[in-house]
């Protein structure tokens, strides 16, 4: 064998691409060093989407064998589900509209049955007035003691609970008692009152602006946004509130309110104080009852639209003070239409000031960057939440147009309280596929929370956290 096939030899045997400048032929290279065009394409295509599943939130995260076996079953349904819906669209939840007819029956697949048992951990931004079942809600209000069934010529409707002579509505309103179960008037009126407070109103989505669809969502507090100031009626809703958390496994929930004074039914005022007596003592003996419930807390709110420097002052020296004398309340929001309220960047001298005379440690967790604007202004809430410090940010659909504010985040370690189903049907989002923050957890690699926000208002069983759950997660 002569020195030229005796490097040839060598090289085969421990499997190296390369020679020597003196023995290498012409065309040597294209014999060891070229690769088919086809399986480099397909090698760095491989890399980058590995890299990619490398970025994703949860792709360090180690799991135990019973875990594994879980996952394995749930990605395998997911899977399925992910093929059905490819081949036929209708049948994939996400991309259809969450008040259309097929949306409001709930899901028979594998992934909601995994998801319904599933514990839920916390629900961070729920209004409570609207934390009801609409398939059971609009029912269970005609039955609380003291009902009576108010309407007006306009076609107005709402529910009073107040005895005869107290805050009288009769003079716009012709009221009569509560129709119960069997009477003659039971269908239409429940009928009513349900189309009354849900969502699903025959709105034209396609032609509707956000400002129509947030004008209607306003109205549908309507029926029942007085009732929540009667102290049984209060009473009666946090057992529903209470009932609905444990029958879709949520172990923790915080409540926006308003954090001020009810009344009896008699009129005799109940000092806020006393609410978060009663509130405390209930949890704690509900715990009793349901061990895997943690509890309730509340976070004072104001209301932004049409929000005043003298309102928000008393808003918060309401808040401190509730903060002072109650571990139930953990903070305190701006809520309501971001379009047409006070942006963060206006009331940032009222709260900076308050907060450096007061030296109060009270905690924000403010609604910010519910909007379609960008460079708008409303837009900025996100960054000037941060700025403020608040602990979390509702919503935060505007994040993606913020890159610097996303950064923060995971510097200052904020929580982001997304609410997917809530963003489509006030006209942010058409196909939940384009949610703008769908890859947020995976850029901030911290964890958001999924909500269900105003489940009351937006129709039906598959309002519920679990669909919230399942859908987010699709």
């Amino acid at each position: 064998m002569n020195l030229y096939k005796l490097q040839i030899a060598t090289l085969l045997l421990v499997g190296l691409n390369f020679v020597t400048v003196e023995s290498k032929p012409k065309h040597w290279h294209k014999f060891f060093n070229r690769k088919d065009a086809l399986e480099t394409f397909e090698e760095e295509r491989t890399e980058a989407l590995e890299t990619e599943a490398s970025w994703r939130y949860g792709s360090t995260q180690s799991l135990s064998s019973d875990d594994e076996i879980l996952n394995s079953l749930y990605v395998s349904a997911k899977v399925d589900l992910l093929e059905s819906g490819y081949n036929d669209q209708s049948l994939y939840r996400p991309s259809t509209f969450f008040l259309d007819k097929e949306m409001r029956t709930p899901p028979t697949d594998v992934i909601y049955e995994i998801i319904k048992r599933l514990p839920k951990g916390a629900l961070l931004h729920a209004h409570q007035i609207a934390t009801h079942d609409l398939n059971t809600f609009p029912e269970f209000t005609l039955t609380i003691e003291n009902c009576q069934y108010c309407e007006n010529p306009e076609g107005d409707l709402i529910l009073h609970y107040l005895d005869a002579g107290v805050s009288d509505p009769s003079e716009e309103f012709e009221c009569r008692p509560c129709p119960q179960e069997g009477d003659e008037s039971y269908e239409k009126d429940l009928k009513q009152l349900k189309k009354k407070l849900s969502m699903f109103d025959g709105i034209n989505y396609a032609e509707a602006t956000t400002q129509l669809i947030w004008d209607l969502f306003e109205k549908k507090f309507g029926p029942i946004g007085d009732s929540k100031k009667v102290w049984h009626v209060w009473k009666a809703f946090l057992e529903d509130n209470l009932d609905w958390m444990v029958a879709d496994n949520v172990q923790y929930v915080e409540f926006r309110v308003g954090c001020k004074d009810i009344t009896d039914r008699n009129g005799t005022v109940i000092p806020f104080e006393t609410v978060l007596d009663y509130l405390q003592n209930r949890v704690a003996s509900f715990r009793k009852e349901n061990p895997n419930f943690y509890g309730v807390n509340l976070i004072c709110q104001a209301g932004r639209v049409g929000l005043t420097d003298e309102k928000l002052l008393e808003k918060l020296d309401l808040a401190q003070r509730f903060s002072e004398t109650s571990p139930l309340i953990r903070g305190f929001d701006l809520v309501g239409w971001e379009d047409m309220g006070r942006t963060l960047h206006s009331v940032a001298p009222v709260l900076l000031k308050w907060k450096e005379d007061t030296n109060s440690k009270l905690v924000f967790a403010f609604h910010a960057g519910e909007t379609l604007w960008t460079g708008y202004g409303v837009d900025e809430n996100v960054l000037d939440a941060v700025l403020l410090n608040t602990k979390r940010i509702g919503h935060g659909y505007a994040l993606d147009a913020h890159p610097r504010v996303v950064e923060m985040l995971k510097e200052r370690n904020v929580g982001v309280e997304l609410n997917p189903i809530s963003n489509q049907v006030l006209g942010l989002v058409d196909d939940l596929r384009n949610h703008r923050n769908k890859q947020l957890m995976d850029i901030t690699h911290k964890p958001s929370s999924s909500n269900a926000r105003t489940m009351s208002l937006f129709d039906s069983l598959s309002t519920r956290m679990i669909v919230s759950f399942s859908v987010a997660d699709q």
